[in-house]
Formats: C-alpha cells, structure tokens, sequence
C-alpha cells in the first residue's frame, strides 16, 4: 500500500486531468455553437414562427421521443401532421428545423 502522499499527488493530478478535459470539452460546445450559428443550424422554437404551411421539417417536442419528420398543415390539429397514420401533433411540438431539399438533378430527368 501507497503513502498517504502518493495517493494525494495522483488525486491531485486526476482533478487537473478532469478539469483541463471540462475546458476542452467547454471549448468544443462554444464552437459548435459558433460554426451552426454562422451556418444556420438551429432549431426554431415555434413561439418564434412557423414553417410555410406544406413546409417538410423535422420536429421535437417534450412530449415524444424525437426528432420526426412533419409537414405544416394548417388543417391539421395541431397544425403537424406525418402524412402517416399517426395522430396529428396537438400542441406539442416545441421546436423545427427545414428539411434541407436536394440539390436539383443537372441535365433535366
């Protein structure tokens, strides 16, 4: 068995270890915050605005698992629908993000 001191110096050493990687890692999320602001990349909260009605997006709420795939449909309760056999999400999607749509096929067809 160690000494008391050998045990405190790798204790020590561990928590440098540990909060030089919560830095790093503090770091890295304040980029990828930069790199999708300048992007675009956010999700839209719909408090802020809503899709163009026909608009395909992806969709997350606090009530389900997510994110899926929904159309804005003004019609529909809730104003979401998947075009699928499940019911409409009434009120409960929180946030958005476009669908991004392909690129256009070059050479027509």
């Amino acid at each position: 068995m160690g000494d008391k001191s050998d045990w405190l110096e790798d204790l020590v050493a561990a928590d440098a270890t540990i909060i030089r990687q919560a830095k790093e890692i503090n770091r890295l999320l304040e980029r990828v915050a930069e790199l999708r602001a300048a992007s675009g990349d956010q999700w839209i909260p719909v408090s802020d605005r809503l899709p163009a009605d026909g608009e395909w997006c992806w969709v997350h709420g606090a009530n389900f698992n997510g994110p899926f795939p929904a159309v804005r449909r003004r019609a529909s309760a809730g104003g979401w629908h998947n075009e699928d056999t499940w019911e409409d999400w009434d009120g409960e999607v929180e946030r958005w993000f476009p669908i991004a749509q392909p690129p256009a096929a070059e050479g027509g067809d």
